[in-house]
């Protein structure tokens, strides 16, 4: 299964487990034209922002295939994630694929307990 596949998957288990809580997507990717693109950043499109975002857990969910060619996080990615974990009450993690995803929604009270400290500024 491709990313968005699982990611589809992940949304269709939630929105049946949880019919109360709120999950969406953050439609960061993809290919756009340079019009469209330059339109998104004024309006506060942010590279690397993680693909799904659970606000009744404040978990934010970087989806990434589970088999075959592994997705790897980008710089960008790992930068978001990164002040996300350390500077918000929010916890966001790299999930590889459905089942982990899954883990990491039912999982989310320890997950978001595992917060690093906060930075110094």
């Amino acid at each position: 299964m491709n990313e968005s596949a699982e990611q589809q998957l992940l949304v269709d288990w939630f929105r049946a487990k949880f019919p109360m809580e709120l999950i969406f997507a953050i439609p960061n990717g993809g290919l756009r034209d340079k019009l469209t693109g330059e339109k998104m950043k004024l309006e506060g499109v942010v590279p690397g922002v993680p693909d799904l975002f659970i606000p009744d857990r404040l978990l934010f969910i970087e989806m990434k295939a589970a088999i075959g060619k592994k997705g790897r996080v980008s710089a960008a990615q790992r930068g978001v994630i990164e002040h996300i974990n350390a500077n918000t009450p929010c916890r966001a993690v790299v999930c590889y694929g459905f089942e982990q995803a899954k883990g990491a929604v039912m999982d989310w009270r320890s997950i978001r307990n595992m917060r690093a400290p906060p930075k110094p500024f």
